[in-house]
């Protein structure tokens, strides 16, 4: 759960996770897909193999932008959540890492 003093970081991570996205499909063979629907509070990152291969999913997370308590426990999320799917995209950049190894372990 975020908690409300918590906000400030929650906001400065979907900005970052964002702005990862971009970069990973700006910069990389990879195809990533940033959804938000904000009438489920809903973030949706999806990693394609490639921008011709975009229906080959390799990797994905979703998590929630509910700040406080959700009025349902699967809406639950945490600052460690963000944090990991922020490393996880920025892992694409990295030349020295094995995304497929990764990806197994996540």
């Amino acid at each position: 759960m975020i908690k409300p003093e918590q906000e400030a970081e929650f906001y400065r991570l979907i900005g970052m996770i964002s702005k990862m996205a971009v970069k990973v499909n700006n910069e990389t063979p990879y195809c990533v897909f940033l959804t938000f629907s904000g009438h489920v509070d809903d973030i949706v990152i999806r990693v394609a193999r490639s921008k011709g291969d975009y229906c080959h999913k390799i990797a994905a997370r979703e998590f929630y932008t509910v700040i406080g308590e959700p009025e349902s426990s699967h809406k639950r999320v945490s600052i460690e959540d963000l944090k990991h799917a922020y490393r996880l995209l920025s892992a694409f950049l990295d030349e020295d890492v094995d995304v497929a190894e990764l990806l197994r372990a996540a």
